[in-house]
């Protein structure tokens, strides 16, 4: 049976919230976009990520997404799911890690924070919790790992 980890959701969401946005910054001090904010919250919960997808290293991330971003996008959602299983969106979690959709503004990556919430990163208000209600849920992820808040 695999291991249990203990996780606290509210510290690991606590110590994400308030970093400013830096497109392509894996340094939270510094900022955090979609990608780089769910890949620490990943590494916060004991998974231990690739530095390179399909020969892009993810340090190389921001200049692919600013060349290329659809591409750029197409290959963050690859890196998750080599990390994670996709689930039914109604059976999704708090915790779970959301591919989301605004119209117009296509696709990002957030955390479910549970009661209807996302704890995302945007330009305008760095990494903040916001209501899920105005996106559209696209997909749904969860660790591989077992873990229990």
């Amino acid at each position: 049976m695999p291991k249990r980890v203990k996780i606290n959701l509210l510290k690991i969401s606590q110590a994400l919230v308030g970093s400013p946005y830096c497109l392509g910054s894996w340094d939270r001090k510094k900022g955090l976009d979609c990608f780089s904010l769910v890949g620490s919250y990943l590494k916060m919960r004991g998974v231990t990520l690739d530095r390179e997808m399909e020969g892009v290293k993810i340090d190389d991330y921001k200049e692919l997404f600013l060349r290329e971003p659809e591409k750029a996008k197409a290959l963050m959602v690859l890196y998750i799911e080599k990390h994670m299983d996709e689930l039914p969106i109604s059976k999704r979690l708090a915790g779970d890690v959301l591919l989301l959709s605004l119209a117009n503004q296509g696709t990002f990556l957030a955390i479910d924070g549970g009661n209807g919430n996302i704890v995302a990163a945007s330009e305008e208000n760095g990494v903040s919790v916001t209501p899920l209600n105005h996106y559209s849920i696209e997909k749904a992820f969860r660790c591989r790992k077992h873990y229990h808040s």
